[in-house]
């Protein structure tokens, strides 16, 4: 991928808690064996391989329906202010 300069991105390292990645005893054992957790581990196994992480955020889609209006009708309930306050002649 650095041929074509593409950033691989993984946006869910720890695959969500799926496949018993936290119980993988190969990742336990080198975790072990380093001193480390598993979820370190994963993130270095990651980062050698120039891999961009971004955990997940649990029910972020939730969070952001719930943001965007909010969100929405404070642009909607100001902009009258806002445009009030552009077309005053201040001088």
């Amino acid at each position: 991928m650095e041929k074509y300069n593409v950033q691989i991105e993984a946006w869910a390292p720890f695959g969500e808690g799926r496949n018993n990645m936290f119980s993988n005893e190969t990742l336990a054992e080198i975790a072990k064996n380093h001193n480390k957790s598993i979820a370190q581990v994963i993130l270095r196994w990651l980062t050698q391989r120039n891999v961009a992480t971004y955990p997940a955020m649990p029910n972020a889609i939730i969070i952001i329906t719930k943001i965007i209006p909010i969100i929405n009708f404070l642009f909607i309930f100001y902009l009258p202010f806002y445009q009030f306050f552009l077309s005053f002649k201040w001088s």
